[in-house]
């Protein structure tokens, strides 16, 4: 899963251009696309999704900086 996962986020990413965390904002197309992404594939909590139990942003964050896609990029 996690091979899947990579691919497609590092998709979405380089498609919005990103090569740092810090530019995935709230509202921004990239987020948009990336909270679609881990929604429609049910690894984001409902609890999250909705706000009620954490921040979408932070969870959506985490799970990129997990993947170590930006990091590969960094020489």
């Amino acid at each position: 899963m996690i091979d899947i996962e990579h691919k497609e986020v590092k998709q979405i990413l380089d498609k919005h251009n990103i090569r740092f965390i810090d530019d995935i904002e709230v509202g921004s197309g990239v987020y948009e696309s990336l909270y679609e992404y881990y929604l429609n594939a049910g690894e984001m909590p409902y609890g999250v999704a909705k706000c009620r139990t954490g921040d979408p942003c932070e969870w959506i964050c985490d799970q990129v900086e997990n993947l170590k896609i930006l990091n590969e990029e960094i020489v």
